[in-house]
């Protein structure tokens, strides 16, 4: 019998975490589904591990490709894909055993096109297989549905549910991704520009109130310095949904964005400056140079623009205050 879901895995230099990855999804409850391991020129040998897990599956497809970044490597798992859905799972996660057959059951006797779950965010050391023992029980009844408008408003201002801007743990109906693909012009936000273009056609979404998806947190991960060209492409992302929404006359919508924008240029600015690195905070400061000329500047919140002024004149203030916020919201979530 043919596949119901498919579950595509880029895959690059994932070998110390992959067959962790691999082995959460072929011991899931739901069966009727292909494994694509999509290789995007690894170099540390994961290919071998894929080769192997093909070899003693039967569910387990592997593609090989050059190396052109994830957004291409996923485009490849979509087209070669045979489920009435797709999955996407990154290599150095795992999910739960029922995730798939749950978010599957609730797709079908909802009627929706999109379902996803809340994450379980845990340090790259640690066995994310054995972390299920100490999570919620399984309950299928705890889910929200977000039909149409509300599933968009809930992405745009990422509340009251966070995480929707992220492919990985989402279930998609295949036939929603024909005319739409991941932009491999894009390094970051590929996949929050994708979700967003999604919910804007009016695609409803479910989300499972359970940490089902377990993300892996490296070392470093939120005070690394950032690429310039992932700043370009998260600015670029975070700018064509602001547009987007303000062609569609949903001004509101655009103004929350673009707040987010200006936090997180304020964000990148301060790590620049702490970095000492005079080329980065200057072509940070032309970005925002065009955000203050956007025609609803004005109505952006205080707080995002006070952020940006705080990191550029007072940055001392800027990073008690952000390491404050970041405090309140590792308590309150």
């Amino acid at each position: 019998m043919p596949p119901i879901v498919s579950v595509i895995v880029p895959v690059y230099d994932s070998k110390q975490y992959l067959q962790e990855c691999v082995q959460s999804v072929l011991a899931q409850s739901f069966v009727r589904f292909e494994l694509l391991l999509i290789d995007d020129g690894s170099s540390d040998g994961s290919r071998a591990i894929c080769e192997g897990m093909r070899k003693a599956d039967a569910r387990v497809r592997y593609l090989q490709k050059e190396h052109r970044g994830v957004a291409a490597a996923r485009n490849a798992g979509i087209k070669a894909a045979k489920g009435t859905y797709l999955f996407f799972l990154d290599s150095d996660d795992v999910i739960h055993p029922q995730l798939l057959e749950t978010l599957f059951q609730l797709l079908e006797s909802h009627h929706l096109p999109m379902a996803t779950e809340e994450f379980l965010h845990t340090p790259s050391t640690a066995n994310l297989s054995q972390q299920w023992s100490s999570t919620s029980p399984a309950d299928r009844d705890a889910y929200t549905l977000l039909p149409g408008q509300r599933a968009l408003d809930c992405f745009i201002s990422e509340s009251p549910i966070k995480g929707l801007g992220g492919i990985g743990g989402q279930m998609i109906r295949r036939d929603m991704m024909q005319s739409v693909l991941f932009d491999t012009a894009l390094s970051c936000g590929e996949d929050t520009k994708l979700i967003y273009q999604l919910l804007s056609k009016g695609a409803g979404m479910i989300v499972l109130g359970r940490k089902w998806y377990c993300y892996r947190t490296h070392a470093g991960q939120s005070s690394r310095l950032m690429s310039f060209r992932a700043w370009q492409s998260t600015y670029e992302c975070q700018t064509y949904i602001r547009d987007r929404e303000l062609e569609a006359g949903r001004v509101r919508n655009a103004v929350i964005r673009e707040g987010m924008l200006l936090t997180s240029l304020a964000a990148w600015y301060a790590q620049s400056r702490r970095a000492h690195d005079a080329e980065r905070i200057e072509s940070l400061w032309q970005m925002v140079e065009r955000e203050r000329r956007w025609a609803y500047f004005s109505q952006v919140a205080f707080s995002a623009r006070l952020s940006f002024y705080l990191a550029r004149r007072f940055l001392p203030l800027y990073l008690l205050a952000h390491s404050l916020w970041l405090r309140i919201e590792k308590m309150v979530s």
